[in-house]
Protein backbone atom coordinates (compact mmCIF):
# COMPACT_ATOMS: atom_id res chain seq x y z
CA UNK A 1 0.00 0.00 0.00
CA UNK A 2 1.29 3.45 -0.87
CA UNK A 3 2.36 5.65 2.01
CA UNK A 4 -0.05 8.39 0.95
CA UNK A 5 -3.01 6.03 1.40
CA UNK A 6 -2.16 5.17 5.00
CA UNK A 7 -3.66 7.01 7.94
CA UNK A 8 -1.79 9.22 10.41
CA UNK A 9 1.01 11.77 10.18
CA UNK A 10 3.90 10.25 8.22
CA UNK A 11 5.92 13.43 7.69
CA UNK A 12 8.82 12.28 9.86
CA UNK A 13 9.12 8.86 8.15
CA UNK A 14 11.12 8.00 5.09
CA UNK A 15 9.47 5.18 3.20
CA UNK A 16 11.37 2.43 1.40
CA UNK A 17 9.06 0.34 -0.77
CA UNK A 18 9.55 -3.29 -1.72
CA UNK A 19 10.65 -2.08 -5.16
CA UNK A 20 13.63 -0.32 -3.59
CA UNK A 21 14.55 -2.90 -0.97
CA UNK A 22 14.21 -6.21 -2.78
CA UNK A 23 15.34 -8.28 0.18
CA UNK A 24 12.60 -6.97 2.45
CA UNK A 25 9.50 -9.16 2.48
CA UNK A 26 7.49 -6.41 4.15
CA UNK A 27 7.35 -2.61 3.98
CA UNK A 28 9.97 -0.82 6.07
CA UNK A 29 10.34 2.78 7.15
CA UNK A 30 13.07 4.92 8.64
CA UNK A 31 12.72 7.61 11.30
CA UNK A 32 15.48 9.26 13.31
CA UNK A 33 18.02 6.62 12.28
CA UNK A 34 15.72 3.82 13.37
CA UNK A 35 14.14 1.25 11.10
CA UNK A 36 10.58 -0.06 11.48
CA UNK A 37 8.92 -2.80 9.46
CA UNK A 38 5.29 -3.75 9.03
CA UNK A 39 4.55 -7.25 10.34
CA UNK A 40 5.02 -9.88 7.66
CA UNK A 41 2.59 -12.18 9.44
CA UNK A 42 0.15 -12.08 12.36
CA UNK A 43 -0.97 -14.89 14.64
CA UNK A 44 -4.64 -13.95 15.03
CA UNK A 45 -5.81 -16.63 17.47
CA UNK A 46 -7.65 -18.37 18.79
CA UNK A 47 -7.14 -17.93 22.56
CA UNK A 48 -6.14 -21.05 24.51
CA UNK A 49 -5.14 -22.86 21.31
CA UNK A 50 -1.34 -22.86 21.58
CA UNK A 51 -0.67 -19.39 20.22
CA UNK A 52 1.79 -18.50 22.99
CA UNK A 53 3.96 -21.51 22.19
CA UNK A 54 3.93 -20.65 18.50
CA UNK A 55 4.79 -17.03 19.26
CA UNK A 56 7.84 -17.98 21.34
CA UNK A 57 8.89 -20.52 18.74
CA UNK A 58 9.00 -17.80 16.10
CA UNK A 59 10.85 -15.48 18.49
CA UNK A 60 13.71 -17.94 18.34
CA UNK A 61 13.81 -17.91 14.55
CA UNK A 62 16.88 -15.99 13.29
CA UNK A 63 14.91 -14.35 10.46
CA UNK A 64 11.99 -13.12 12.59
CA UNK A 65 11.73 -10.46 15.25
CA UNK A 66 8.75 -9.72 17.56
CA UNK A 67 7.00 -6.44 18.42
CA UNK A 68 7.72 -4.59 21.64
CA UNK A 69 4.71 -6.30 23.26
CA UNK A 70 3.24 -9.74 22.53
CA UNK A 71 -0.46 -8.90 22.64
CA UNK A 72 -0.75 -5.54 20.91
CA UNK A 73 -4.49 -5.89 20.17
CA UNK A 74 -4.07 -2.69 18.17
CA UNK A 75 -6.66 -3.43 15.50
CA UNK A 76 -9.30 -4.12 18.12
CA UNK A 77 -9.44 -0.38 18.70
CA UNK A 78 -7.64 1.40 15.87
CA UNK A 79 -6.98 1.58 12.16
CA UNK A 80 -3.45 1.20 10.87
CA UNK A 81 -1.25 4.23 11.66
CA UNK A 82 2.34 5.12 12.36
CA UNK A 83 1.64 4.51 16.08
CA UNK A 84 1.16 0.86 15.15
CA UNK A 85 4.38 0.75 13.16
CA UNK A 86 6.36 2.08 16.15
CA UNK A 87 5.77 -1.28 17.84
CA UNK A 88 8.13 -2.94 15.33
CA UNK A 89 11.60 -1.38 15.64
CA UNK A 90 14.27 -3.53 14.03
CA UNK A 91 16.82 -4.66 16.68
CA UNK A 92 20.15 -2.89 16.28
CA UNK A 93 22.05 -6.16 15.90
CA UNK A 94 19.80 -7.13 12.96
CA UNK A 95 19.69 -3.89 11.00
CA UNK A 96 21.87 -5.23 8.21
CA UNK A 97 20.34 -8.72 8.13
CA UNK A 98 18.80 -9.76 4.84
CA UNK A 99 15.30 -11.26 4.67
CA UNK A 100 14.46 -10.21 8.22
CA UNK A 101 10.72 -9.99 8.94
CA UNK A 102 8.59 -8.90 11.85
CA UNK A 103 5.53 -10.57 13.30
CA UNK A 104 2.60 -9.86 15.58
CA UNK A 105 0.52 -12.16 17.80
CA UNK A 106 -2.83 -10.90 19.10
CA UNK A 107 -5.05 -13.86 19.81
CA UNK A 108 -8.26 -11.87 20.17
CA UNK A 109 -8.26 -10.75 16.55
CA UNK A 110 -9.88 -13.93 15.22
CA UNK A 111 -12.79 -14.02 17.65
CA UNK A 112 -13.17 -10.32 18.43
CA UNK A 113 -14.29 -9.65 14.88
CA UNK A 114 -16.62 -6.75 15.59
CA UNK A 115 -13.95 -4.59 17.31
CA UNK A 116 -15.04 -1.06 18.20
CA UNK A 117 -16.86 0.52 15.30
CA UNK A 118 -15.30 -1.54 12.54
CA UNK A 119 -14.44 -5.24 12.10
CA UNK A 120 -10.86 -6.22 12.87
CA UNK A 121 -10.49 -8.06 9.56
CA UNK A 122 -11.42 -4.91 7.63
CA UNK A 123 -8.97 -2.78 9.58
CA UNK A 124 -6.15 -5.22 8.91
CA UNK A 125 -7.11 -5.59 5.26
CA UNK A 126 -7.01 -1.82 4.73
CA UNK A 127 -3.75 -1.27 6.56
CA UNK A 128 -1.86 -4.48 5.74
CA UNK A 129 -3.50 -5.92 2.61
CA UNK A 130 -0.70 -8.41 1.89
CA UNK A 131 -0.04 -9.61 5.44
CA UNK A 132 -0.05 -13.35 6.08
CA UNK A 133 -2.28 -14.64 8.87
CA UNK A 134 -2.07 -17.74 11.07
CA UNK A 135 -5.02 -19.15 13.03
CA UNK A 136 -4.75 -22.07 15.46
CA UNK A 137 -7.95 -23.98 16.26
CA UNK A 138 -8.22 -26.41 19.16
CA UNK A 139 -10.91 -28.96 19.98
CA UNK A 140 -13.73 -26.55 20.96
CA UNK A 141 -14.67 -28.48 24.10
CA UNK A 142 -11.06 -28.48 25.32
CA UNK A 143 -10.74 -24.81 24.40
CA UNK A 144 -13.92 -24.02 26.33
CA UNK A 145 -12.81 -25.55 29.63
CA UNK A 146 -9.31 -24.09 29.29
CA UNK A 147 -10.76 -20.64 28.70
CA UNK A 148 -13.21 -21.08 31.58
CA UNK A 149 -10.39 -21.92 34.00
CA UNK A 150 -8.30 -19.00 32.72
CA UNK A 151 -11.15 -16.53 33.26
CA UNK A 152 -11.81 -17.94 36.72
CA UNK A 153 -8.16 -17.47 37.68
CA UNK A 154 -8.54 -13.68 37.39
CA UNK A 155 -12.19 -13.43 38.44
CA UNK A 156 -12.82 -12.52 42.08
CA UNK A 157 -16.40 -13.72 41.79
CA UNK A 158 -15.67 -17.30 40.80
CA UNK A 159 -17.86 -18.66 38.03
CA UNK A 160 -19.74 -21.90 38.54
CA UNK A 161 -19.13 -24.25 35.63
CA UNK A 162 -22.68 -25.54 35.11
CA UNK A 163 -24.13 -22.06 35.52
CA UNK A 164 -21.69 -20.73 32.91
CA UNK A 165 -22.58 -23.53 30.47
CA UNK A 166 -26.31 -22.95 30.98
CA UNK A 167 -26.07 -19.16 30.75
CA UNK A 168 -23.79 -19.07 27.72
CA UNK A 169 -25.79 -21.72 25.90
CA UNK A 170 -29.08 -19.90 26.54
CA UNK A 171 -27.64 -16.65 25.21
CA UNK A 172 -26.34 -18.31 22.04
CA UNK A 173 -29.56 -20.24 21.35
CA UNK A 174 -31.75 -17.20 22.06
CA UNK A 175 -29.73 -15.24 19.53
CA UNK A 176 -30.02 -18.04 16.98
CA UNK A 177 -33.81 -17.94 17.30
CA UNK A 178 -33.96 -14.28 16.27
CA UNK A 179 -30.99 -13.80 13.92
CA UNK A 180 -29.00 -15.76 11.36
CA UNK A 181 -26.25 -17.68 13.12
CA UNK A 182 -23.43 -15.78 11.46
CA UNK A 183 -24.92 -12.46 12.61
CA UNK A 184 -24.84 -13.53 16.25
CA UNK A 185 -21.04 -13.72 16.23
CA UNK A 186 -20.55 -10.21 14.90
CA UNK A 187 -21.89 -7.86 17.52
CA UNK A 188 -21.79 -4.76 15.32
CA UNK A 189 -24.48 -6.34 13.13
CA UNK A 190 -26.94 -6.61 16.04
CA UNK A 191 -28.89 -3.83 17.72
CA UNK A 192 -29.58 -5.54 21.03
CA UNK A 193 -26.91 -5.73 23.75
CA UNK A 194 -28.79 -8.73 25.10
CA UNK A 195 -27.11 -10.84 22.43
CA UNK A 196 -23.60 -9.47 22.79
CA UNK A 197 -21.44 -12.62 22.86
CA UNK A 198 -18.15 -10.91 23.75
CA UNK A 199 -17.92 -12.70 27.11
CA UNK A 200 -19.63 -15.87 25.97
CA UNK A 201 -17.04 -18.63 26.26
CA UNK A 202 -19.17 -21.21 24.47
CA UNK A 203 -19.55 -18.88 21.48
CA UNK A 204 -15.79 -18.34 21.26
CA UNK A 205 -15.37 -22.04 20.40
CA UNK A 206 -17.71 -21.75 17.41
CA UNK A 207 -15.08 -21.15 14.76
CA UNK A 208 -16.86 -21.60 11.45
CA UNK A 209 -18.46 -18.17 10.99
CA UNK A 210 -15.29 -16.36 11.97
CA UNK A 211 -13.11 -18.47 9.69
CA UNK A 212 -15.44 -18.00 6.73
CA UNK A 213 -15.42 -14.22 6.95
CA UNK A 214 -11.63 -14.04 7.49
CA UNK A 215 -11.16 -16.29 4.47
CA UNK A 216 -13.40 -14.00 2.44
CA UNK A 217 -11.00 -11.13 3.17
CA UNK A 218 -7.76 -13.13 3.03
CA UNK A 219 -8.48 -16.12 0.74
CA UNK A 220 -4.84 -16.83 -0.10
CA UNK A 221 -2.97 -15.51 2.93
CA UNK A 222 -4.74 -17.18 5.87
CA UNK A 223 -3.25 -20.41 7.19
CA UNK A 224 -5.46 -22.44 9.54
CA UNK A 225 -3.72 -25.02 11.73
CA UNK A 226 -5.36 -27.63 13.97
CA UNK A 227 -3.65 -27.22 17.35
CA UNK A 228 -3.60 -30.92 18.15
CA UNK A 229 -1.76 -31.64 14.89
CA UNK A 230 0.82 -28.99 15.70
CA UNK A 231 1.59 -30.41 19.15
CA UNK A 232 1.48 -34.05 18.08
CA UNK A 233 3.46 -33.63 14.85
CA UNK A 234 5.31 -30.34 15.27
CA UNK A 235 8.00 -30.87 12.65
CA UNK A 236 5.57 -31.81 9.88
CA UNK A 237 3.24 -28.91 10.66
CA UNK A 238 6.07 -26.39 11.07
CA UNK A 239 7.63 -27.32 7.72
CA UNK A 240 4.29 -26.65 6.04
CA UNK A 241 3.92 -23.41 7.97
CA UNK A 242 7.38 -22.21 6.90
CA UNK A 243 6.50 -23.03 3.30
CA UNK A 244 3.38 -20.90 3.65
CA UNK A 245 5.48 -18.04 5.06
CA UNK A 246 8.24 -18.56 2.49
CA UNK A 247 10.79 -18.69 5.29
CA UNK A 248 13.60 -21.22 5.91
CA UNK A 249 12.81 -23.97 8.40
CA UNK A 250 15.36 -24.40 11.19
CA UNK A 251 15.21 -27.93 12.59
CA UNK A 252 17.37 -26.90 15.56
CA UNK A 253 14.42 -25.00 17.03
CA UNK A 254 12.42 -27.23 19.39
CA UNK A 255 8.73 -26.35 19.38
CA UNK A 256 7.87 -28.15 22.62
CA UNK A 257 10.62 -26.37 24.60
CA UNK A 258 10.16 -22.78 23.46
CA UNK A 259 8.62 -21.08 26.50
CA UNK A 260 11.07 -18.80 28.31
CA UNK A 261 11.81 -19.45 31.98
CA UNK A 262 9.66 -16.51 33.11
CA UNK A 263 6.65 -17.84 31.20
CA UNK A 264 7.23 -21.37 32.51
CA UNK A 265 7.38 -20.15 36.12
CA UNK A 266 4.21 -18.11 35.63
CA UNK A 267 2.36 -21.17 34.37
CA UNK A 268 3.71 -23.31 37.18
CA UNK A 269 2.51 -20.72 39.70
CA UNK A 270 -0.93 -20.57 38.09
CA UNK A 271 -1.23 -24.34 38.13
CA UNK A 272 -0.15 -24.51 41.77
CA UNK A 273 -2.49 -21.77 43.03
CA UNK A 274 -5.70 -22.35 41.12
CA UNK A 275 -8.23 -25.12 41.31
CA UNK A 276 -9.03 -26.26 37.79
CA UNK A 277 -12.55 -27.32 37.01
CA UNK A 278 -13.06 -30.35 34.78
CA UNK A 279 -16.04 -31.27 32.67
CA UNK A 280 -18.16 -34.23 33.71
CA UNK A 281 -18.84 -36.91 31.08
CA UNK A 282 -22.39 -35.53 30.75
CA UNK A 283 -21.16 -31.96 30.25
CA UNK A 284 -18.57 -33.13 27.73
CA UNK A 285 -21.17 -35.04 25.72
CA UNK A 286 -23.58 -32.10 25.84
CA UNK A 287 -20.96 -29.71 24.45
CA UNK A 288 -19.75 -32.27 21.90
CA UNK A 289 -23.25 -32.63 20.51
CA UNK A 290 -23.62 -28.87 20.30
CA UNK A 291 -20.29 -28.22 18.56
CA UNK A 292 -20.28 -31.18 16.18
CA UNK A 293 -22.37 -29.63 13.34
CA UNK A 294 -20.25 -26.46 13.42
CA UNK A 295 -17.06 -28.53 13.39
CA UNK A 296 -18.18 -30.63 10.44
CA UNK A 297 -18.99 -27.53 8.41
CA UNK A 298 -15.60 -26.10 9.37
CA UNK A 299 -13.78 -29.20 8.11
CA UNK A 300 -15.66 -28.96 4.81
CA UNK A 301 -14.64 -25.32 4.40
CA UNK A 302 -11.01 -26.10 5.24
CA UNK A 303 -10.91 -29.23 3.08
CA UNK A 304 -9.89 -31.44 6.02
CA UNK A 305 -11.06 -35.00 5.34
CA UNK A 306 -9.93 -36.67 8.57
CA UNK A 307 -11.92 -35.30 11.49
CA UNK A 308 -9.28 -34.13 14.02
CA UNK A 309 -11.20 -33.92 17.30
CA UNK A 310 -12.59 -36.48 19.70
CA UNK A 311 -16.23 -35.44 19.44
Amino acid sequence: MELSKRTGDWSHFQHYSLDLIKWNKNHCFYSKNKKYCDPYFIIIGAPKCGTTSLYYYFRGHPDIYPPVTKELNFFNFNNYSFEYLLNFPVPKDKLSKLNLVSMEASTNYLLNTHAYGEPVYDRIKKGLPDVKLIALLRDPVERFISHFNYVNLWNNDKLQLQEKIDGDMKQVLDCYKLFPKDKCHFTNSLTSKEFNLDNNIIAKSIYIDKIKIWLSRFPNTLKVIISESLFENPEEELIQLHDFLNLPYYKSLSFNQVLPVKEQKLREHENATRVKKTLSPEQTQFLCSFYRPFNEELMDVLGIKKYPWSC
